[in-house]
């Protein structure tokens, strides 16, 4: 059943942001911050008011180094988060506004909870952090981000663009799969399982959903050309790409006129996706590819999006196993084409590869990065176009 329109969704975001003029002696080239980890503060947004910020101190992962189990790096998140003498004013308030009562903070009713992190757009560090790992160390409750609505917010200036109506949704594929790619110390990925993929989660949506033609291994040149005849009619953009960061700056890697990789910066992707019409939503995937580095540079180019235009961005930062990474982007495109909710379908699939392996690292994977305050890209659909896809409800 779907979410009750009667029941307010209780709408919260909290910003973490870094402090400035701090020092320390771990070296780092992060710009306005070139002197290590330092010290952060956050605060509490709900509604139109905002709540004073708060001390939290440096990151003790950034400190510590990576952990392997995510669950144990949830609570180390949330502890950082929450667990402060410090973080006691915004935990009173969280209690309040939930009319909190258990022993979990977030644990009253999560079906009708929105959270989302603010995160300061000048610290990468800070969003390389998994937080769709935080969850609280007691009671044995899920993680946050399985339980409820959790994304990665963005304010910005550009104008919000209205949920779309028009059904069937159009997708472009881009699909970038180029020679070369030893000499990144990557390798070449099965780009079959991705176009199959796709075309299974599309099957059950009916003429719901175009995905039309995929375009294999591009240049920037193909891309643009592509671009410029169909970005006025395409919703959502799937990318399928390996990336690299060097220095501070992020590339994808596609080809060159002969087909070998080549390094194209983010920004050069961002500003072709903005110069005809920007997507409602982003897909950005690392390939299949065990054992291959995390796509990190996915990461950074998901911020520039939301800033040029895109209303929504979903990263695969990290190599998935193909059964994992086929649930949830069935799910995922289901949820989303019903209720047209981006951060309750990124959720909903996101708990059931959670429910099926809670032990492996794989239903943390998705990143939601978004700029719509209530997650709403496209109008939900009727009750006659319901019943052409499958019975698929957040919190079913």
């Amino acid at each position: 059943m779907l979410l009750s329109n009667a029941r307010p969704v209780l709408d919260l975001e909290i910003r973490i942001f870094r402090t400035e003029g701090e020092t320390g002696n771990l070296g780092s080239s992060l710009g306005p911050f070139p002197f290590g980890p330092g010290f952060y503060r956050a605060e509490l947004g709900y509604g139109d008011g905002r709540l004073s910020p708060f001390d939290i101190g440096p990151i003790p992962i950034l400190q510590q180094g990576p952990i392997s189990d995510p669950l144990v790096q949830g609570q180390v998140l949330f502890n950082w988060l929450f667990g402060q003498p410090s973080s006691d004013e915004m935990k009173n308030t969280l209690c309040d506004l939930m009319d909190h009562s258990g022993p979990n903070l977030f644990d009253s009713d999560p079906k009708h909870l929105r959270l989302r992190l603010n995160l300061d757009s000048r610290d990468p560090e800070l969003h390389a952090l998994n937080w769709e790992t935080m969850c609280e160390p007691s009671g044995n409750a899920p993680p946050i981000s399985v339980q409820t609505a959790f994304s990665r917010f963005l304010r910005v200036r550009a104008a919000r663009a209205w949920p779309i109506s028009e059904r069937p949704l159009r997708m472009l594929t881009v699909v970038s799969n180029p020679s070369g790619l030893a000499d990144f110390d990557l390798s070449r990925f099965d780009e079959h399982f991705h176009k199959q993929m796709l075309a299974n989660a599309a099957r059950p949506l009916g003429s719901l959903l175009d995905i039309g033609k995929p375009i294999y291994n591009p240049t920037i040149s193909d891309f643009q050309a592509v671009w410029k005849a169909e970005a006025r009619r395409i919703q959502i953009l799937h990318i399928v790409s390996h990336s690299v960061i060097e220095g501070d700056r992020a590339f994808l890697l596609l080809a060159d006129k002969h087909g070998s990789a080549e390094m194209v910066p983010a920004e050069v992707i961002r500003d072709l996706i903005k110069s005809i019409a920007s997507p409602n939503l982003v897909f950005l995937a690392a390939p299949t590819t065990p054992g291959q580095p995390e796509g990190a540079g996915l990461l950074r180019l998901a911020p520039m999006l939301l800033a040029s235009g895109v209303q929504a961005v979903v990263v695969i930062p990290g190599t998935m196993r193909q059964d994992q990474l086929t649930t949830f982007t069935e799910s995922f495109y289901e949820v989303l084409l019903r209720t047209g909710t981006i951060d309750r379908a990124v959720s909903e699939a996101r708990r059931q590869l959670f429910h099926v392996e809670s032990v492996g690292q794989d239903w943390s994977r998705p990143v939601l990065y978004m700029r719509t305050p209530d997650g709403q890209l496209f109008v939900d659909l009727s009750p006659a176009f319901e019943n052409s896809i499958s019975n698929v409800a957040f919190g079913a």
